[in-house]
């Protein structure tokens, strides 16, 4: 049942509003559509009507544009006239008059100095104003083309006219020019002929806004006002209004301009007029609709008296049925209400039926609850309170049960709840209850510690179910927790058996296995994945075990292996060996395996024990032991040849004991820096800036100063790197002597590259000696010149050069990267 704070906040609406407004959402949609459909229709007519004022002002600018064009028509002729070209004014006077009398227009005729040398308003020989010619007539002239004037004043006729200009051609040269004159009342006639609807009206403006001519009583030359919303366009209906009179009208208008004059027709209407036809319309729709909704209303109301009367009926019985008495008899005229008179006595027989059930379950929790070896906790209600322990989660908790009735916000704290180490405390959020209620999470064997007021505490695990509605609704949450502090300490210490037992099968690269040859099953398989890189699992059979280990051995060994397998199932007894297995990425590891049979009571095969060890580093161990033996006989007989040949050739060029043996000790001890380097390498070669700093290194080293080192990092052979360290001390020994390192100011450049030429690199080194004693070529090459030249030649299979430039000596080596680098 919803609280009764819920009930008075919720929306309510009585019968006869809702009806009310189910009339009105009957009814609006029609007006709506009436209203939208007249709307549209007016919207239509009015668009036609633009349609036809557009059409209208194109026609009657085509009208004018014709009378204008026959005038010019009639200039044209009368220019071609044979008295005019002879210059017989008098007789072309005349015959334009006659022109003149059909054509309501006068002539005159204008020379090049803009002179009238005749007008038809006056008679041939009457005196004419000097320079009356209007403005453009001289363009005319200029130009030799036609030209329509604006409205103006004319001096002889004495009202306002418009021109008509043409030019009289003789050769190259304008001779004359032919100006048929008229007035605006002509257009004013053509205006009059136009069958207009009613209250239409047209004005013709000329190019300077002045009015020829309208259908309104207004004389020509004045203007019209026209005061449109924004800039005024050609060919479009435009709103505006215009003071006529004293009174100032809302108007529709629209214009259209004459290519040819350049003149304007403006047809335009009254709004009021165009709106007149659906003034009656909308005032019948509106009253409609007023009517309409007057009588959704009192229908609506009439309506709702009989489902009021219902309503509460059906209350009065609700409230019997909450009392769990019988329902009254509901009078009513709808057929609804003995419907709801039956159901709601059904409702109330249930409603005893499933007191008598809750009271009947409430007792069997009670009993459950009493009895139950296991912690128990039950949340429900509208706070989602605690609302019930069993017995034994009481005992556990050591605290009074009355105390223990809260809401989940409190249940931390009041239950003594901490996470199983002691140290910290869960938040809400983290609580298995909280997590049931508010997310309907299913939460299963979550483990806390609950310390009790006399200070022990205990481990329990926890386990929480949400409770939901037929609805699916959360309406609470059941809680089962029991203590398991000593399943956990036996687990803890099984748990550090197994990972020490973990840690040293690990450590010693170990796999133990165990199969049951009674069951046919392995009963166990430790570290076994580690070791030789297949997953099997307790449980499986023993030959389906033994064939997947079998798919990783070298084809070479499996036939060792299966016998000595097969022999040690059969007859029981130990068995050992080695073989190698295929594990993951193409890896080879060598495997000794031991194992032993234990036979049962009856001397049958019962248990397989075996230990599978990684061996891999101890054959690896071995193979570069039997290797770096190998390789040390090979370089202590290179070695000592390589000393004989420093002896013999130091021996052939000193002839003292003493400078033998100082040689020679300084050779051995540059070959002992090479050698130093090839061991810290394991003998594989070494780096070319180490090389020279370790031969330098007895001279002062590589200070920056005195002796500098620059270029790439190379990597250099072994043989390489012992011929061209020996070099290297010769040049030492030989600047420290006689060279550059033999004065204060002198100094060494040592400097290599690598270079691209000819798609192959090529590897560059010099020694390059500055600011020492002047050089003397030698007159003897001697043993440390071969070592520097000649030997180390062959060897870098290159070119080397030493020469004795007068700022010192220089010593260059030219050959191919790969005939020096280590791969």
């Amino acid at each position: 049942m919803m609280p009764a704070s819920d009930a008075k906040s919720r929306f309510s609406i009585s019968v006869p509003v809702l009806l009310t407004l189910l009339t009105l959402a009957v009814t609006a949609p029609l007006l709506a559509f009436s209203m939208f459909s007249l709307n549209q229709l007016s919207t239509s007519v009015l668009n036609q009507n633009d349609f036809a004022m557009v059409s209208r002002a194109r026609s009657i600018s085509g009208h004018i544009d014709r009378e204008i064009a026959g005038l010019i028509s009639t200039a044209g002729a009368l220019g071609t006239s044979k008295s005019l070209l002879d210059g017989n004014l008098q007789e072309f006077y005349n015959e334009a008059k006659v022109s003149m009398n059909y054509a309501h227009a006068n002539v005159i005729l204008f020379d090049r100095s803009l002179q009238q040398l005749l007008n038809t308003r006056r008679p041939y020989d009457s005196a004419l104003p000097q320079g009356s010619a209007p403005a453009g007539t001289q363009e005319v002239i200029d130009h030799k083309r036609v030209q329509v004037s604006d409205l103006f004043f004319g001096k002889v006729a004495k009202t306002d006219v418009f021109n008509v200009s043409v030019p009289i051609v003789n050769g190259d040269e304008t001779r004359y020019v032919l100006v048929i004159t008229a007035e605006p009342a002509r257009l004013k006639a053509l205006l009059d002929q136009e069958e207009l609807p009613k209250e239409w009206q047209i004005a013709i403006h000329d190019r300077a806004g002045k009015l020829i001519a309208t259908t309104l009583e207004i004389a020509s030359g004045e203007t019209l006002d026209f005061r449109a919303d924004g800039p005024i366009q050609l060919d479009k209906s435009q709103k505006t209004s215009m003071k006529m009179g004293q009174v100032e009208q809302d108007l529709t208008f629209t214009r259209h301009q004459s290519i040819s004059t350049g003149w304007t027709t403006t047809v335009w209407v009254a709004q009021a007029a165009l709106e007149a036809p659906f003034s009656p319309m909308w005032k019948g729709l509106y009253a409609a609709c007023v009517l309409a909704l007057v009588l959704s209303g009192v229908l609506a109301f009439l309506f709702s008296l009989p489902m009021n009367n219902l309503i509460r009926q059906s209350l009065a019985a609700a409230v019997e049925l909450a009392k769990s008495t019988a329902v009254p008899p509901i009078k009513t005229v709808l057929a609804e209400g003995q419907k709801i008179e039956a159901t709601l006595a059904a409702a109330g027989s249930q409603l005893r039926e499933r007191q008598r059930t809750a009271e009947e379950g409430k007792a069997l929790l009670d009993t459950l609850l009493e009895h139950i070896p296991e912690g128990i906790t039950i949340v429900g209600g509208s706070d989602m309170r605690v609302i019930a322990n069993s017995k034994k989660a009481v005992e556990w908790i050591s605290r009074p049960e009355q105390d223990l009735n809260v809401q989940p916000d409190a249940y931390v704290e009041t239950y003594g709840l901490w996470f199983p180490d002691g140290v910290t405390r869960p938040s809400v959020q983290q609580m298995p209850l909280y997590r049931a209620i508010r997310f309907g999470e299913s939460v299963s064997e979550e483990y806390f510690a609950l310390k009790r007021p006399d200070g022990s505490q205990i481990i329990i695990e926890v386990s929480v179910n949400p409770v939901r509605n037929a609805n699916g609704a959360i309406i609470g949450a059941v809680s089962c927790w029991r203590d398991v502090t000593q399943r956990m300490a036996i687990d803890k210490i099984v748990a550090d058996n197994e990972r020490r037992l973990s840690m040293a099968l690990t450590v010693a690269g170990m796999a133990i296995v165990d199969f049951d040859l009674r069951r046919s099953v392995v009963s166990s398989w430790e570290n076994v994945k580690a070791v030789l890189g297949v997953d099997i699992e307790a449980g499986v059979p023993v030959q389906s075990a033994i064939q997947q280990l079998l798919t990783i051995v070298q084809v070479s060994d499996r036939a060792k292996l299966e016998d000595h397998q097969r022999q040690a199932l059969t007859h029981g007894g130990s068995f050992s060996g080695e073989f190698r297995v295929q594990r993951t990425g193409d890896s080879i590891a060598w495997i000794e395996f031991k194992g032993e049979v234990i036979v049962d009571e009856l001397g049958k095969p019962a248990r397989l024990l075996g230990t599978y060890v990684d061996i891999s580093s101890r054959k690896q161990a071995e193979g570069h032991l039997r290797l770096v033996m190998r390789e040390m006989s090979h370089r202590a007989k290179n070695l000592l040849t390589i000393i004989s040949a420093i002896a013999t050739q130091t021996a052939r060029h000193n002839t003292s004991t003493k400078d033998f043996l100082e040689a020679f000790s300084q050779r051995i001890q540059g070959l002992g820096a090479s050698h130093d380097l090839l061991v810290q390498s394991d003998w594989t070669g070494a780096v070319l800036q180490e090389l020279v700093q370790s031969q330098l290194a007895p001279f002062g080293g590589v200070d920056g100063k005195r002796i500098s080192v620059s270029g790439p990092p190379v990597f250099l052979k072994t043989e390489i790197m012992q011929s061209l360290g020996l070099a290297l001390h010769e040049l030492a020994t030989n600047a420290t002597k006689y060279g550059a390192l033999s004065v204060p100011d002198g100094a060494i450049a040592i400097v290599w590259s690598i270079a691209d030429e000819n798609q192959e690199k090529r590897f560059h080194m010099s020694w390059r000696e500055q600011n020492g004693p002047r050089v003397k070529p030698l007159s003897r090459k001697g043993f440390g010149h071969v070592i520097i030249e000649s030997s180390l030649a062959r060897v870098v299979n290159g070119e080397v050069k030493l020469q004795f430039a007068k700022t010192g000596i220089v010593w260059t080596i030219d050959t191919l990267l790969s005939n020096i680098v280590a791969v």
